[in-house]
């Protein structure tokens, strides 16, 4: 099929599990963001709007225009991540460019609700992410590409379906430890720039696994 039609498929099923698996407060499309400044990026894969912002719709298609302080987050969607990283590189940077003011003048949180994780109040503007089908088979490998990258055009996470790996601010899995992953991070993401609440969803892969209880033997015993 043309390339066209193959990336939109995929964008259609990667827009299909993030609807389905993150509250449906947040609303999920594609097309171009602007700061105050007047910076614009260029088409971006999928964007993740916040609940308290507007954005705008064009007049042809289903693309919008989005204000900085209306994103929550972005990721952007590749084939293979190894040979379409200087593609990445090149949408994270546009938008890493981007000045964006959510300053909070007083918090709100539930009284049982973790302290904020820092690692993820540390990340400055837009949360960028990248999902590619095929790539790094290896978190090693995952993590060397994002180190090597400069600051200025490095995603804050990438996650490669096929084998699992992902490497994002709050840690590392592979398999379907490494999809989770990505979800829980966002999540976090999101509720870190709403500031509610903030749950640790990562704490399900971190913490340590419950041992099974041990079985209990049946029949009778036997006579002296």
């Amino acid at each position: 099929m043309p390339t066209a039609m193959v990336g939109g498929e995929r964008e259609l099923v990667l827009h299909g599990l993030f609807r389905e698996v993150l509250p449906p407060i947040y609303r999920f499309g594609q097309g171009a963001i602007t700061d105050a400044p007047g910076y614009l990026t260029g088409q971006v894969d999928l964007v993740t709007e916040l609940p308290f912002g507007p954005s705008l719709p064009m007049p042809a298609g289903s693309h919008r225009l989005y204000l900085a302080e209306s994103v929550a987050a972005v990721v952007e969607i590749k084939s293979d991540l190894s040979s379409q990283w200087r593609e990445v590189e090149q949408t994270v940077g546009r938008v890493r460019r981007l000045a964006r003011d959510l300053r909070q003048t007083q918090g709100l949180a539930l009284e049982s609700s973790p302290e904020p994780d820092d690692r993820i109040a540390s990340i400055h503007g837009i949360p960028c992410y990248v999902v590619g089908f095929t790539g790094y088979e290896t978190v090693d490998g995952l993590r060397r590409r994002l180190e090597e990258t400069v600051p200025a055009a490095r995603p804050h996470g990438a996650l490669v379906i096929e084998s699992g790996a992902f490497v994002g601010v709050t840690g590392y899995g592979t398999g379907e430890e490494g999809v989770y992953r990505l979800i829980a991070e966002l999540a976090e993401v999101f509720n870190s720039a709403v500031g509610v609440a903030y749950p640790k969803f990562s704490n399900y892969v971190d913490r340590p696994r419950a041992q099974p209880a041990p079985r209990r033997r049946s029949g009778r015993r036997g006579r002296r």
